[in-house]
């Protein structure tokens, strides 16, 4: 088989230097021997890096990393191994490898000539997993978080942030660098996000944690926050955005893409909506908690506001806005864009509360309320959104909030796959709430 293999990245990959590596990759196919072009100082490199081989199906090819050292023998980063399938003819095919040392490699192959013909499954393989192209975008509230597991409430901002997800195929970790200094406000954010490859199941709670670390060589590092997300049925090359909740602060706002789906291949009719909904009562909800409008902090300077929102008995909180300085005044920023996961459940009444953090203090149980209101989940009528405006009182305005109905198993998949018996529910046409 004619092949384009392409080595897109390595992430977590072993420190070799001081703290970091200059790693590259050599393989051999039929004699032939193969290696990628270095990336210096990075120990998650983007090779994307493209050589056209001839693969044989069942025979086996050894993926070897290095670093690169200008003086001496180039050090050795870890090994795989991988067993070429047999390949579709014009299918582009994804694999995310783990080291026998430590991280993973990510590559692909697109069979050009000698491959089977394209044939369509009549049925998806549910034990087969998906892979995700999940881009953190940025993480906000890490001081709150911070503060509560390290017995502080304002802290540095991290020399070193790796994110991790881990899965039931394992632990795949990168640096993260697009975080907020100071909790809110994505146009108040520093550096680059990071791209993650990850193997999951479809129906399996996935966790992300997000890791302090002193240096970039450190393997563990202190866990900051934690939380969890569903893998869905999603289609192949299926695009979403989401943000979730990070425990006990924060929320972690994802750019997911699909690459490869359960129902790659499948016949179109055993491929169900993307809104084939089990519920229009009870189904996930992104809840953003925006801003406050309508709010003047003149003679408020004790104030330092939090949200609390509480959904069927579960609690969830924002981080605390902090005042900011400018070289002629001091001002409070008035918006969170905070997300969480909450499920939602039309007719029931959710109670928001927003708080007064006592400074200097660790614990967020005895702060005081300010104001508290109420308001209940409404029935979307086949929106994917809402926005919501909740009055407070004359002093502090209304709150914004939109909620947005998030991506979830299909009905169909739940009925067929599952065998929970949910029959399928038909989305009614966009009105205006």
């Amino acid at each position: 088989m004619e092949v384009e293999l392409k080595l897109i990245c390595g992430r977590d990959l072993k420190v070799c230097d001081i703290c970091t590596s200059d790693p590259y990759v050599k393989f051999t196919i039929g004699g032939k021997k193969f290696k990628s072009k270095t990336k210096v100082l990075t120990v998650e490199p983007d090779w994307d890096e493209t050589f056209k081989v001839k693969l044989i199906a069942g025979s086996t090819i050894e993926f070897l990393v290095y670093d690169r050292d200008l003086i001496g023998r180039d050090d050795f980063m870890g090994k795989v191994s991988w067993t070429v399938p047999q390949l579709i003819l014009g299918q582009t095919d994804f694999y995310v490898l783990h080291l026998d040392t430590k991280g993973t490699i990510t590559f692909s192959t697109k069979c050009i000539s000698g491959g089977i013909p394209p044939q369509l499954e009549p049925h998806c393989d549910i034990n087969k997993p998906v892979i995700l192209r999940l881009d953190v975008k940025y993480v906000l509230g890490l001081v709150l978080g911070y503060g509560l597991n390290h017995g502080m409430f304002l802290s540095p901002l991290p020399k070193t942030l790796t994110g991790e997800w881990e899965t039931s195929f394992g632990k795949f970790r990168g640096g993260i660098t697009k975080i907020s200094s100071i909790n809110y406000g994505p146009e108040r954010l520093m550096g680059g996000g990071r791209t993650f490859y990850v193997l999951a199941h479809v129906g399996e709670v996935i966790s992300f944690s997000a890791f302090l670390n002193s240096t970039s060589s450190q393997k563990g590092g202190d866990q900051l926050v934690k939380g969890f997300y569903l893998v869905p049925d999603f289609h192949q090359d299926e695009k979403t955005e989401f943000g979730f909740t990070l425990e006990p602060g924060g929320s972690c706002f994802v750019s997911c893409k699909c690459i490869q789906s359960i129902y790659k291949n499948v016949q179109p009719t055993k491929i169900p909506s993307e809104k084939d909904y089990a519920s229009n009562i009870a189904f996930p909800c992104e809840v953003i908690v925006r801003r406050l409008e309508g709010i003047s902090f003149a003679g408020l300077f004790n104030v330092l506001p939090y949200v609390r929102l509480e959904s069927n008995q579960v609690e969830y909180v924002t981080s605390v806005l902090l005042r900011e300085r400018t070289r002629h005044h001091t001002y409070m920023p008035k918006e969170w864009n905070h997300s969480f996961f909450i499920p939602a459940f039309v007719g029931q009444k959710c109670i928001i509360r927003l708080m007064n953090k006592k400074a200097f203090s660790i614990s967020t149980e005895k702060d005081p309320e300010l104001v508290k209101a109420e308001f209940v989940w409404p029935d979307f009528k086949g929106q994917e959104s809402i926005d919501i405006t909740i009055p407070l009182n004359d002093r502090f305005g209304d709150l914004k909030i939109t909620l947005k109905r998030i991506r979830e198993l299909s009905a169909y998949y739940r009925r067929v796959y599952l065998g929970e018996g949910y029959p399928p529910v038909i989305c009614q046409a966009p009105q205006q709430y």
